[in-house]
């Protein structure tokens, strides 16, 4: 009940207008100036323009689906989507009632909450990142696969804000001592999810 009425306190917030600076001046403004320009374009105007971007490409492509109103539904998603994969997490390595409990606290937090509803990073890099580490925590040594699908999603939390570099960093620790007794193994899988995730 708590995690359905945050929901719908997010929804609330998300079709609210757009008042957070960050999107305005950035966040919304720049892929907008794209829209407007018909593809990548130099804003030197704005020194924020040159920042990571993956959400901003996201926020382009809503922006030219149906306007704010899409972008801002895009951090709504993320935030439910983080959600849901807080739940599975907690599912599968406790129980459900865990992970029920586990995405309710972190939904109802207020910084997760007020992230979204607004055109910021905050929402995608926390889903991102928890999706970065599910993936490392699943890998097992038989299959290989989900310490590369970590690696893709450090380098879309790092594409999203320069913070998601912490990010990385704690997958790779994580990586490191799950094989630490393969340790030449460890600095070729470290070096390849390096390149993969840059």
């Amino acid at each position: 009940a708590v995690l359905l009425l945050a929901m719908l306190l997010n929804l609330a917030g998300t079709l609210s207008p757009e008042i957070f600076y960050d999107a305005l001046v950035y966040h919304l403004a720049v892929p907008n100036y794209y829209v407007i320009k018909h593809g990548l374009a130099p804003m030197p105007h704005n020194f924020y323009s040159d920042l990571p971007f993956t959400h901003g490409m996201l926020y382009s492509a809503a922006l030219l689906l149906k306007g704010t109103a899409l972008a801002k539904f895009v951090n709504y998603g993320a935030g439910l989507l983080t959600a849901g994969a807080v739940l599975a997490l907690g599912a599968r390595y406790f129980s459900l009632r865990a992970g029920l409990w586990a995405a309710a606290i972190f939904y109802t937090v207020g910084h997760a909450m007020l992230a979204s509803w607004s055109a910021g990073t905050e929402a995608l890099l926390m889903f991102f990142s928890t999706l970065a580490l599910y993936a490392i925590l699943n890998r097992d040594e038989e299959n290989g696969r989900w310490l590369w699908l970590a690696a893709c999603f450090c380098g879309l939390a790092m594409g999203v804000k320069y913070t998601g570099f912490f990010t990385a960093v704690g997958v790779m620790l994580i990586y490191a001592w799950q094989d630490r007794a393969k340790p030449v193994t460890v600095l070729k899988n470290l070096a390849l999810f390096t390149l993969l995730a840059s």
